[in-house]
């Protein structure tokens, strides 16, 4: 008998996580987040630095100092065993997580990069970078309170497969979170909900039930809210 044809799916197409860390990166996430801390403060985000310092006191750091501290509490085993853990639960839910993502016609990259640390926010994108990449801070509260490192990196992907609609129809930052929240819920069936303005919220929300399937038109038409309050 002839060879059966395999048919593609969305679900059995690779996507490759390329894991980076290392002292290096540490410095670098670190000054990097220094540099966007107003930022942070300003929208209520929680701020992890090395030697549990505060930021006023990280800012007074020179490099040397900044080196040493992240020197004396670097253990590269506490990275290969995230690595592991997250490449294993990847696996498990990336079929789910494609066909959740085509739904709504997103589909995604052939590699992301992973940059794994100790510090900063919960998780952050750069979707300028090649290839595009994650910074995970799997010490963070938010990690450790639900201990599912790889559902932050799987909204941190979805964020950068939505980037060039959020900047393009100039979309608020907490309705974009809002966005990616529902967009996640929508993909897994569960999920938590990051808290917004109640009636910002319910706009969104409506947006979302009706034109998911189109999920551009949800990014432009929750920019024009606001427009539309301006």
């Amino acid at each position: 008998m002839p060879e059966q044809e395999q048919i593609s799916s969305p679900e059995n197409e690779p996507s490759e996580l390329i894991f980076e860390y290392g002292i290096k990166e540490e410095k670098e996430r670190i000054l990097w987040t220094i540099q966007k801390s107003q930022w942070y403060e300003e929208n209520g985000y929680h701020i992890a630095m090395p030697g549990n310092l505060e930021m006023s006191e990280a800012l007074k750091l020179n490099n040397d100092e900044l080196r040493e501290l992240i020197e004396r509490e670097y253990k590269p085993e506490d990275y290969q065993q995230i690595q592991e853990k997250i490449s294993a639960e990847w696996r498990d839910k990336l079929p789910v997580f494609k066909v959740g993502l085509s739904k709504m016609g997103i589909v995604l990259d052939p590699e992301y990069k992973i940059i794994l640390s100790k510090y900063g926010t919960g998780g952050s994108y750069n979707s300028h970078s090649r290839p595009k990449s994650v910074n995970i801070n799997f010490m963070s509260r938010k990690i450790a309170r639900r201990d599912d490192v790889t559902e932050i990196l799987c909204h941190e992907i979805v964020h950068l497969c939505t980037q060039d609609w959020v900047e393009k129809y100039k979309v608020p930052h907490w309705s974009k979170e809002h966005l990616i929240d529902l967009m996640m819920k929508f993909i897994f069936q569960k999920g938590w909900m990051q808290r917004i303005d109640e009636d910002v919220a319910e706009k969104i929300d409506a947006i979302f039930e009706n034109h998911k399937e189109n999920i551009e038109e949800v990014f432009r038409l929750v920019g024009q809210l606001e427009t539309a309050k301006n």
